[in-house]
C-alpha cells in the first residue's frame, strides 16, 4: 500500500507541477484570477492531495500512525469526489454549463468523508499504541 501511496503523491505533484506551468501563461494565469473556483480547487489539489497523502505516506512509513486500507479508501473518495465537483464547478462557469442539481448537497457529502477518514485513521492509531503499551 505504502507504494502505491507514494506512486500517487508523485502523480499528484507532477499534475500540480503541470497546472502551475500552465498558469505562467497569461490566459490561463487570467482564467485562474477571474474563476475562483480554479485556484480552490489547485489549493485543495496541493494541500488535501499531496501535502496530505505525502504526511500520510510518511506517518506510516515510520509506524507513526496506522493507517488502513478502509480508511484510506474513503480519504481518496472524499479528495476525488470534491476535487471533481470543484473543477466542475470552474468548468461551469467558465464555459457556462448549467450547475447539477443539488450541487452543494453532494459538495457537503464529499467533504464529510475526509474528517471521517481522519477520525478513523486517529481512532486505529490510538488502538494500536494502547495494544502497545499494554
Amino acid at each position: 500500500m505504502q507504494y502505491g501511496m507514494l506512486i500517487l503523491v508523485a502523480v499528484l505533484l507532477c499534475a500540480k507541477m503541470m497546472l502551475q506551468l500552465l498558469s505562467t501563461f497569461p490566459y490561463f494565469a487570467n482564467l485562474a484570477a477571474t474563476i475562483l473556483d480554479f485556484t480552490v480547487g489547485y489549493l485543495h489539489w496541493t494541500f488535501l492531495g499531496v501535502i496530505s497523502l505525502g504526511l500520510f505516506f510518511v506517518l506510516e512509513y515510520f509506524r507513526m500512525i496506522k493507517l488502513t486500507r478502509v480508511s484510506y479508501a474513503i480519504y481518496l473518495m472524499g479528495f476525488v469526489f470534491t476535487e471533481v465537483l470543484i473543477f466542475y464547478k470552474g468548468m461551469a462557469a467558465w464555459l457556462r454549463w448549467p450547475l447539477v442539481d443539488g450541487y452543494l448537497k453532494y459538495l457537503a457529502i464529499g467533504s464529510v468523508l475526509i474528517p471521517i477518514a481522519i477520525i478513523l485513521i486517529l481512532w486505529q492509531s490510538n488502538t494500536k499504541v494502547k495494544r502497545i503499551d499494554n
